[in-house]
Order: structure tokens, then C-alpha cells, then sequence
């Protein structure tokens, strides 16, 4: 379009110039100024016109923090001279009694090792936005950033400060980093050293909630597949989980690196609690018209639904090697077993069920229990030293 006006202008610019005036040299200056103004005025247009101006690049964003230079930073927080003692709370934990929050927004879940003080813990920031951190309590040192997280649904979505992007269904966090889970497979995360896959066995997946340290103790918990029940196997799983018949193994705990595994003797079912409606009094008990089950870690009341595997099995970093407690064959028997030496004994047993336990680890790393059986509490104050001294079963 450009050219063609410039001709048309041009040319009647040449035809002016040939028509005779009275004033010939005053008309060749007025006809070669408008000629000029008229080249002005197309340039003027062509920049108008031509292509959009290309702005010199943005400075690429600023590259990765390497593995290398992240385990520098860890490497960096002073060490302690003793271990401490963990309590955990809804919002955060308790270290040696006193509270550790996070300015950010509310911890909600955290690994921890009583040696050295190190602890991982995610922060939620809003809505679906997460942080994860690493701290070593106890040092006066400010966290250090591991990754950034988002939850949406179901699904997780995890970058690390290193550029390492994982996803999976589940997110456990450990003394020593996170992992990221999905079905059968997990991705083990700690800072300076990358990425460790673990797949489960056949007929097994990670199992939702972990009651224990995978970074210093090396065991992740497993849980059988579901599967269809029919009516007599569903009576037998009841009676199972009150100690009636020998429970099935419906979950392990297995050595994320020499593979090494420990089956348990609790059922599926003991990880439900139920909901129970259209009840009335009979006297010493409530006959309900409806009860739904449901895998929860709390009962209606708020109190702890003891029978869920989280609460049943705990595994522990101790100065005598990983230590797991576990309640089996329904709420029988609470036995205890050194990971390390492989020793398993029998803590207590009780005909009419062990109604809960809880542990304790000091400073030092000793284990110590209380165990709640019926009007009764037990206690073992050193939980290594009855595995060293008991008879193993």
C-alpha cells in the first residue's frame, strides 16, 4: 500500500513540475520542497508501518541451586552436642517442651531424628500451596528451603530448589528430606543426594500414613492390595482383628535399599472406624441401624481409633538400631522387635485385648512405653534393653 502511494504522490509531483507558470524557477522550488515533504511523510509511514520493534531478550532465570551447593548449606548448620526430645502437636512440634511454629503458615506434617536435631517439615501457605523445610532445632539457624509443593485433588506436585520435579498421590515427609508416592512406587528425596526409587512388592503398595523415620531407619511401610471379601472371609477378618484366629500379614515393612522385609500380622480392617447411626439403648450396649466404615485415624468422639495401623506400628532410630513397636493379631499381643538383629519379643499379652500404647524417646534415644491394658497401665522404661533381655518368639 506503502508503494503505491508513494508512486501516485511522485507522479503528480512529475506532472506539476511540467506545467508552464509564470514563475518557472519559483515553481521548481515549491515542487522540489513538496517533493521532499512527501518522501518525509512516506518514511514517517513506512516506520509506522513496519514491523513490531524487537526488544533485546530478558536475562534467562537464574539456574538451579545444584545438589552440591544445597548439602553446603545443610552442612553448614551447627551440630548439637545431644539429642532432643520431639512432642508432636496439630500445629507443628514441641522441642524439649517448647513449641516450634513457622511464621509462614501451619506445619502439617514432619519427620524428625532425636540424634541430631534434624527435621523436615511442610508448611501450608494457602490453598492448595505448600512449602517444604529443613531445619536443625535447637541451632538458632534459619530454615532452609527444600522445595515448593502443590496439592490439587488428590495429586501432588513437588519442585525441589535443585530443578527435580516429582508427583504422586502421597507425600510423607523425613528427618532427612520427603517422599513422594504413588500406587507401588516411591521417590525417596534428600537433599545433596538426589532421587532413590523404591518399588513395592507384587500385591502390595506403600501404604498411605508412615509412623515412621524412612531416612534414618531405611523401612517404609507396605499395605496389601484391596480385594473383593465375601461374607465368610469378612467374619473371619472381624474375628481377626479381636485376636480370634491368627490375622493375615496385610502389611510389611520393607528396607527401601537391601529390600529386606518384616510382615505384620494386622488386617485391612483394622484401620477402619465406624460411623454409626439410628442407634437406641439396650442397656449395656446400642443396637444402629446403619454403621459405615471408613478408614479414619480418629473415632466420632475425637479420640484416637487405636486399631489403625498408624497407631499400631511405630519404628524408631535408636543408638541399638531401628526398633519397631507393633500391636498384632488384633489387640492380642504388643511385640517389639530390633530391625537390626532381627530379635522379636513379646512385650505383653492380653486375652481381652491391649486397648492402646504410647512411646517416648529421651534425649538419649531409649525407648520407653506405657501400655494401657483394660483398668491396668504397664510400663517398660527401657524398650531396646527388654528386646536384649527377652525370650525371642
Amino acid at each position: 500500500m506503502i508503494k503505491s502511494l508513494s508512486a501516485a504522490l511522485l507522479a503528480a509531483i512529475t506532472l506539476s513540475a511540467c506545467i508552464p507558470t509564470a514563475n518557472t524557477r519559483q515553481s521548481q522550488q515549491d515542487a522540489a520542497l513538496g517533493q521532499a515533504l512527501i518522501q518525509a511523510k512516506i518514511q514517517q509511514m513506512s516506520l509506522n508501518t513496519a514491523a513490531p520493534v524487537q526488544h533485546a531478550p530478558q536475562a534467562p532465570a537464574a539456574p538451579v541451586l545444584s545438589e552440591t551447593a544445597l548439602a553446603e548449606e545443610i552442612a553448614a548448620l551447627p551440630s548439637l552436642s545431644q539429642g532432643v526430645n520431639f512432642t508432636d502437636l496439630q500445629d507443628g512440634f514441641a522441642v524439649d517442651g517448647q513449641v516450634y511454629l513457622d511464621p509462614e503458615g501451619q506445619i502439617v506434617k514432619f519427620g524428625k531424628d532425636y540424634a541430631t536435631g534434624d527435621v523436615s517439615y511442610l508448611v501450608r501457605l494457602s490453598n492448595g500451596n505448600y512449602r517444604i523445610k529443613y531445619t536443625r532445632v535447637g541451632t538458632q539457624t534459619a530454615p532452609i528451603i527444600l522445595a515448593e509443593a502443590q496439592r490439587q485433588t488428590n495429586n501432588w506436585g513437588v519442585t525441589t530448589r535443585t530443578g527435580k520435579n516429582l508427583t504422586g498421590d502421597r507425600l510423607t515427609l523425613t528427618s532427612q528430606g520427603f517422599i513422594v508416592a504413588r500406587n507401588k512406587s516411591a521417590f525417596d528425596y534428600q537433599p545433596g543426594k538426589g532421587i532413590h526409587t523404591f518399588a513395592a512388592v507384587d500385591g502390595f503398595h506403600i501404604a498411605n500414613l508412615q509412623n515412621g523415620d524412612t531416612a534414618t531407619t531405611g523401612y517404609i511401610l507396605l499395605e496389601r492390595d484391596p480385594k473383593k471379601e465375601s461374607l465368610v472371609g469378612g467374619l473371619k477378618s472381624l474375628g481377626n482383628s479381636f485376636g480370634i484366629g491368627k490375622a493375615d500379614s496385610d502389611y510389611m515393612l520393607v528396607n527401601i535399599k537391601s529390600g529386606k522385609s518384616v510382615p505384620l500380622a494386622m488386617t485391612l480392617e483394622s484401620k477402619k472406624a465406624g460411623n454409626y447411626s439410628g442407634c437406641s439403648s439396650r442397656g449395656l450396649y446400642n443396637k444402629c441401624a446403619h454403621v459405615e466404615f471408613r478408614e479414619s485415624l480418629y473415632e466420632q468422639n475425637g479420640l484416637k481409633n487405636h486399631g489403625h495401623y498408624y497407631w499400631r506400628a511405630r519404628w524408631f532410630n535408636t543408638p541399638d538400631g531401628p526398633i519397631l513397636v507393633v500391636k498384632e493379631n488384633g489387640l492380642k499381643n504388643l511385640n517389639a522387635i530390633n530391625l537390626k538383629t532381627g530379635k522379636k519379643v513379646n512385650l505383653f499379652t492380653r486375652a481381652l485385648g491391649i486397648n492402646s500404647f504410647e512411646i517416648t524417646q529421651d534425649k538419649s534415644g531409649v525407648l520407653s512405653l506405657v501400655a494401657q491394658l483394660g483398668f491396668s497401665k504397664k510400663t517398660i522404661p527401657d524398650v531396646a534393653a527388654a528386646i536384649a533381655s527377652g525370650a525371642a518368639i
